[in-house]
């Protein structure tokens, strides 16, 4: 009758690991849980964003593009990042800070918008040459037929076919996580 609480100081120890370890994985979890949501948030803020591409300009001239004024005045970069943090704070996460590097329109993408619109219009399949006549011409069409239907501010050069999101993001266990997406129309479409 020396040893009378051995089994009892046994399973205390035991029980105390055990509870250690339970706690622990439950804190990885929840951390696990919280970046997954910060980073399903901004894949649909980047969605949202590519989402609203000017619907006109696709419909007349087949160009995926994000008009950047989004149908207001002022366009660029920061606008696009001023839209993209809306979304993400409207998911419950707050972005810290934004950084956009945005890939404009190419001039090889209007060629064969150009291309394609004449075909359309003409009915002859006739390439014309790649001066910066031509493209010059087709965007001021572009730009004039976005103006008309809705977006003001429209302007080629703050028109966007791939964008590049860096953010800083607080997710809801306090953890701050540095997240980048990258999003084109160029790898959607056939």
């Amino acid at each position: 009758m020396k040893h009378r609480g051995e089994i009892s100081v046994f399973l205390v120890l035991m029980l105390s690991v055990l509870s250690s370890f339970i706690i622990v994985l439950i804190m990885h979890v929840r951390i696990f849980i919280s970046r997954s949501e910060a980073a399903y948030a901004m894949n649909n803020a980047v969605r949202s964003c590519f989402g609203e591409y000017n619907k006109a300009v696709y419909q007349e001239f087949h160009i995926f593009l994000i008009d950047s004024s989004y149908k207001g005045i002022d366009g660029g970069c920061d606008a696009v990042a001023d839209h993209f943090s809306s979304y993400l704070e409207n998911s419950t996460i707050s972005a810290d800070s934004v950084h956009v590097e945005a890939v404009s329109v190419s001039d090889e993408q209007l060629y064969e918008a150009a291309a394609l619109y004449a075909q359309e219009k003409t009915g002859i399949d006739d390439r014309v040459s790649e001066d910066g006549y031509y493209i010059e011409g087709f965007k001021q069409i572009v730009t004039d037929y976005a103006r008309g239907n809705g977006s003001p501010g429209f302007d080629l050069a703050n028109c966007y076919t791939g964008v590049r999101f860096y953010a800083d993001i607080t997710d809801r266990a306090g953890t701050a996580i540095s997240l980048e997406r990258e999003f084109s129309y160029d790898k959607i479409l056939p």
